[in-house]
């Protein structure tokens, strides 16, 4: 798998895919074989993990840097991120009285609860970020159904609950605790009654110690079984109701603050305003038991965990990024890094396409472009520009478009 240890919503082997990089060679892996992978292009380009092995080239490490980098951009633009995502512990200060000597009683004049505004639009649930192990050391098995004599794809089979979101289920590399950085994805998950079947390709499980030792410009054989693991770990990541948020008090007879649990309701998702209540939860009925706040005030913050994020109608998982909002990204990631991205003559020439800076005026050409455009958050390259238009028209800005009450 293409790994970093920089977590990104668009996987890596997205990235590659959408830039026309050989999949082989991006995770590190060639074959002898020509008969089996052909170099059409004369371009035996071997991706490494680290800048150091091949000094002046950039690395998956770079890469996943720049592409975090953008998609933290373009949710700060958007308000929302890219893909859904789990915030934790997120501080919103609670709504005060404009006069100083009074205290709120955490209702508006209409008798309704006082909302918050969440730092992300695109609310769709309230709680932890949470990981539970499945099956350990679940076994790989490699076919090569086209018979071209390379085992090219990787089948996993697990047993979990009937009815199991497909979404939730992951494949870890062994040992790592379901972190969500040793991920290995994309991959394909059907679930059928209690089993799951989990597809992926074979050049996604070049052993972890091939990753982090310096390898040789060929990479790692990928018709050596030895070179790939055996095993993953299957997890389930989902969303855990039990914690989502935590009303918090300063004391004025302690430098310790007083805390009280709480829940979120949802007043306006695509806005990101909800309304914190105190309450217990019941593991019973798995829901929160509304109660009296612990102070006659309100708090002075509330912390809060949730779940936002666009989500993708074309999506076939909603943990992934839609196609046209990834390419945008990985565009514009190619133009964040530094140093070469590839040897091969066709990705400098897009790189290349991508960097252009079209507010710079040379002998031979010029663009016109309006002063919206030239003051866009993310620059005057092609693939700045690109991405800034289609996030003005297509995606706009959530803003403050709902009043926080």
């Amino acid at each position: 798998m293409a790994r970093a240890s920089t977590w990104t919503i668009i996987p890596l082997d997205t990235y590659a895919k959408l830039l026309g990089i050989d999949p082989f060679h991006f995770n590190g892996v060639f074959t002898s074989d020509a008969e089996i992978r052909p170099t059409t292009n004369k371009c035996d380009d071997i991706w490494m993990q680290y800048a150091w092995q091949s000094a002046g080239r950039v690395s998956r490490e770079d890469l996943a840097l720049a592409l975090r980098e953008v998609e933290e951009s373009v949710a700060d633009f958007l308000h929302y991120p890219i893909g859904p995502s789990w915030v934790a512990e997120e501080e919103v200060q609670f709504v005060r009285p404009q006069r100083l000597d009074v205290y709120g009683v955490g209702m508006q004049p209409r008798m309704r609860a006082k909302s918050l505004q969440l730092k992300y639009g695109l609310f769709i649930e309230a709680g932890l970020e949470a990981t539970t192990l499945i099956t350990a050391a679940t076994a790989i098995t490699y076919s090569d159904p086209d018979e071209d004599g390379y085992d090219e794809v990787a089948t996993m089979s697990v047993t979990v609950a009937s009815g199991r979101e497909p979404c939730e289920i992951g494949i870890y590399y062994p040992g790592h605790a379901g972190e969500r950085e040793w991920e290995i994805r994309p991959a394909t998950v059907t679930v059928v009654g209690t089993v799951a079947t989990i597809v992926a390709n074979r050049h996604q499980f070049v052993l972890e110690a091939e990753l982090e030792t310096f390898q040789s410009k060929n990479g790692v054989e990928g018709k050596t079984n030895g070179n790939f693991l055996t095993t993953v770990d299957v997890y389930r990541r989902y969303t855990d109701p039990q914690q989502q948020a935590t009303f918090t008090w300063e004391m004025h007879d302690s430098h310790l603050p007083d805390t009280q649990d709480a829940f979120l309701a949802a007043r306006n998702k695509r806005s990101g305003i909800v309304v914190p209540r105190p309450g217990d939860w019941d593991a019973d009925t798995s829901l929160f038991t509304l109660t009296d706040r612990d102070k006659l005030r309100e708090p002075d913050y509330v912390q809060v965990w949730y779940k936002a994020g666009l989500i993708d109608d074309h999506a076939v998982c909603d943990k992934l990024v839609g196609d046209r909002m990834a390419r945008l990204i990985a565009h514009y990631a190619s133009t964040r890094v530094h140093g070469k991205v590839s040897e091969c003559d066709h990705m400098g020439q897009r790189i290349q396409y991508f960097r252009q800076d079209l507010a710079r005026t040379t002998d031979t050409e010029t663009f016109q472009i309006g002063e919206r455009v030239l003051n866009n958050p993310f620059g005057t390259t092609r693939a700045g520009i690109e991405l800034y238009n289609q996030l003005w028209r297509h995606v706009l800005p959530l803003g403050q478009a709902a009043q926080v009450d």
